[in-house]
């Protein structure tokens, strides 16, 4: 950790298409007052009437607080690269990202910051609940684990990216966030780990994130390829990329034979 002892963070947050659900989420965002130092949002080929919405929302919202607003104009489109964007403009020492339809405790960033002094963390993480669109809840995760290794990475991404406050030197330092168009999040936090280990505060109420219906992480089995890329791009060999692949393919494999087991339990 840097030698200064306080923490500053930045909040990234790309934006695609206008949603109901984005000012749910800056609401989420201002009520954590003094804990962060700025907000960079990133249209991420959205369209400037809905980047206009979101300015004159946070004009009249966000008091004394530092925000900008970047376009991707890049060719290379897609959450990760935008991501890329936010971070290369932040100028704190540490990085939050909030998705746009995701949702942040009251208190979180104050929590959060205080573990991340007393663990002296670089790369950390919390629990998280999936909830529907009409917000009710689906899922929650939370690790068993107070700090999650490399191998807790290999066959499923146990982290939501909306809960991960990282150190910004040591995300450049993996090469910044994925461009991979799906799985990014997981591309990034499978690199990251191969550094260092992801503290878990497990304390912490649940950031609610949305899992919409259409979802780019909604069918598992299409993601096979982008978790082979993932592998790749953290410098895994193609042979082991291949072998961890295959083992993800039967571990899925495995959790739907178990839920249709149970199910026709039930139904019998």
């Amino acid at each position: 950790m840097d030698n200064d002892r306080r923490i500053s963070i930045s909040v990234i947050m790309p934006v695609k298409n206008s949603h109901k659900y984005i000012y749910k989420s800056l609401d989420s965002l201002l009520i954590q007052k003094n804990d962060f130092s700025e907000l960079i949002i990133i249209g991420d080929n959205a369209d400037t009437n809905h980047l206009e919405n979101i300015e004159r929302y946070l004009n009249l919202n966000m008091k004394n607080k530092f925000y900008q607003i970047i376009k991707n104009e890049s060719r290379i489109n897609g959450p990760g690269m935008s991501r890329n964007i936010g971070v290369n403009h932040a100028k704190s020492s540490y990085i939050a990202f909030l998705d746009d339809d995701d949702i942040w405790p009251n208190n979180y960033l104050a929590l959060r910051k205080n573990f991340i002094k007393k663990n002296n963390s670089k790369f950390s993480a919390s629990p998280y609940e999936y909830i529907d669109e009409s917000f009710n809840k689906n899922n929650i995760v939370n690790s068993k684990k107070s700090v999650l290794k490399q191998e807790d990475f290999l066959f499923q991404n146990p982290i939501g990216n909306s809960t991960v406050i990282i150190n910004k030197k040591l995300l450049l330092k993996v090469g910044g966030y994925s461009k991979l168009f799906k799985r990014n999040d997981y591309a990034t936090w499978l690199r990251v780990s191969r550094l260092v280990n992801c503290n878990y505060c497990r304390d912490c109420k649940n950031v609610k994130i949305l899992r919409r219906t259409n979802s780019l992480t909604s069918n598992k089995f299409r993601l096979i390829r982008y978790q082979f890329l993932a592998f790749r791009e953290a410098n895994f060999s193609i042979f082991v990329s291949i072998f961890l692949t295959l083992s993800l393919i039967i571990f899925i494999i495995k959790r739907i034979a178990i839920k249709l087991s149970n199910i026709f339990k039930k139904i019998t």
